[in-house]
């Protein structure tokens, strides 16, 4: 019997409630054939068809990742959303019991079988001793998308709902690379070294990804958060990157801006942002600030 194809799987994290505009999706590299759709946990307008009923891997996570994966699996259900479910043993819990990658050998089978892995948020204790399992996942099935949608929600509350402020902004995260290779050491008791890495392929990918992504959405802005006047090596790699790829999308309005100052202006106007990309470290930090302007992570 010949062996089963091994395939990149897509990643759906339920980060919280009520707010799932603040949830991520990680995508594969463009070369493995995408499954038929993308299932979207925010909204949902699908209706079942006899014909076709998708099943897909589900980790329901740490903490209270089990609480709010059952929540929104009711939700599914109640839309007759065509979904079949397989849930498989992921987490620090599974860390736990021996398994240094956070899952069982029998997970990462039926992940990689069915090719899309919904999940509830994974537990990475600080400190030394305990790999994450996120990062871990990102990098056996070479996830360096991290798409996040972040929304203004009916029945949500914000300062910029009262105030009328639609908010609707897409991070696009570097998700592989930089500090999240876990690179350290100490050469001494009193000095950590971290190393950072920024490649101009890895780079390519994430930025090429966003601009199809605002293409095929019809975005009206395509901004790159970066830190290349300081870090101007690495960052100055990721922004060199961005500007060699806007060429290619003349139609795109395209920009540029240091990350602290996007921080700032994210916060006092973020309706004039539409799709944002950035390196790994800024990108999980943008984000979650981005959720916070919808109502919470």
């Amino acid at each position: 019997m010949d062996e089963p194809v091994k395939r990149n799987p897509y990643f759906l994290q339920i980060q919280g409630l009520p707010d799932f505009s603040a949830s991520s999706i990680y995508h594969p590299p463009s070369t493995i054939h995408h499954p038929p759709f993308t299932i979207t946990p925010f909204f949902v307008h699908s209706h079942p068809t006899p014909s076709f009923i998708m099943k897909i891997a589900v980790a329901k996570g740490d903490g209270i990742g089990p609480e709010i994966m059952d929540a929104v699996l009711s939700i599914f259900n109640a839309n007759q959303v065509p979904l079949e479910y397989e849930v498989v043993d992921m987490g620090k819990w599974v860390f736990d019991k021996g398994f240094s990658n956070g899952m069982t050998p029998e997970a990462q089978h039926s992940i990689e079988e069915l090719g899309i892995l919904f999940k509830g948020p994974m537990e990475t204790p600080k400190g030394k001793g305990v790999k994450s399992v996120n990062v871990t996942a990102r990098k056996t099935w070479n996830t360096y998308a991290n798409k996040r949608v972040f929304q203004s929600l009916h029945g949500v509350d914000t300062v910029f709902s009262k105030a009328g402020i639609p908010i609707d902004i897409t991070i696009v995260r570097e998700n592989i690379e930089d500090t999240y290779g876990g690179i350290e050491h100490m050469p001494t008791h009193d000095v950590a070294l971290s190393r950072r890495f920024i490649t101009r392929p890895g780079s390519l990918q994430v930025i090429k990804y966003a601009f199809e992504m605002a293409k095929k959405n019809c975005a009206r802005r395509i901004t790159c958060g970066h830190k290349a006047n300081i870090m101007k090596l690495t960052d100055g790699l990721f922004l060199e990157c961005f500007q060699e790829v806007a060429k290619q999308y003349p139609e795109l309005k395209s920009d540029d801006i240091i990350v602290d100052d996007l921080a700032m202006k994210l916060v006092v106007r973020p309706q004039e942002f539409d799709v944002v990309v950035l390196t790994n470290l800024q990108g999980d930090i943008i984000s979650d600030l981005c959720a916070g302007l919808v109502g919470g992570l």
